[in-house]
């Protein structure tokens, strides 16, 4: 009935150029929305420099890692919905009554946007994994790319990209069609990441 309010903060206390103490800048409160206490106020305070010329703003580690940036719903909750909408197959009511038993409470339009976030997501995660991907190719003795497209009625089609032998997802693409020009970027682009295939 009550949101608890719970309060947020920097571990850091000195500034790294100069070593003084920062300095509270203000305090802003928002409401955030995780698996684990849903829904609660956040209240963030913000320190900064008073002696560097353009001091940076700290903001508190924590609720950075708990929730993204500009938004009310924490990372646990956009990986809950996309799970649930990818994995399981939810209808956006089925997912909103789950998530209301966890005292977290959206939208169908909210469960929409979360859905495209958790892709964005999960895309730049890949993204950021590549090097490591990479060197776990290179230690099973490389990688066999394998391609294939899919289309519902008509262009655009998503291609996919995948090792073979560990069947790794390296990569997808949305392209108006199959022809040699609009592949090949793509090609170019999955050589560039993961080097040369085998086959």
């Amino acid at each position: 009935a009550h949101r608890p309010c719970l309060s947020f903060r920097s571990t850091r206390n000195e500034c790294p150029d100069c070593q003084a103490v920062l300095q509270v800048s203000k305090t802003r409160t928002k409401t955030v929305h995780t698996l684990h206490l849903g829904g609660f106020t956040a209240q963030e305070t913000l320190l900064h420099c008073d002696r560097c010329p353009n001091p940076t703003v700290y903001a508190s580690e924590e609720l950075s890692r708990l929730v993204p940036a500009g938004s009310t719903f924490g990372y646990d909750v956009v990986i809950f919905v996309g799970k649930a909408l990818f994995l399981r197959h939810r209808r956006a009511e089925e997912i909103i009554q789950e998530l209301r038993l966890r005292n977290v409470r959206l939208s169908a339009s909210e469960v929409a946007y979360l859905g495209k976030r958790f892709v964005v997501h999960l895309a730049w995660a890949h993204r950021q994994s590549a090097p490591r991907l990479k060197q776990a190719m290179r230690a099973q003795g490389g990688y066999i790319l394998h391609l294939d497209a899919t289309c519902e009625a008509g262009p655009p089609m998503l291609m996919s990209s995948l090792d073979s032998i560990s069947e790794i997802v390296l990569g997808n693409v949305k392209i108006p069609s199959e022809k040699t020009e609009e592949i090949i970027p793509f090609l170019e682009e999955i050589k560039a990441r993961y080097g040369m295939p085998l086959a």
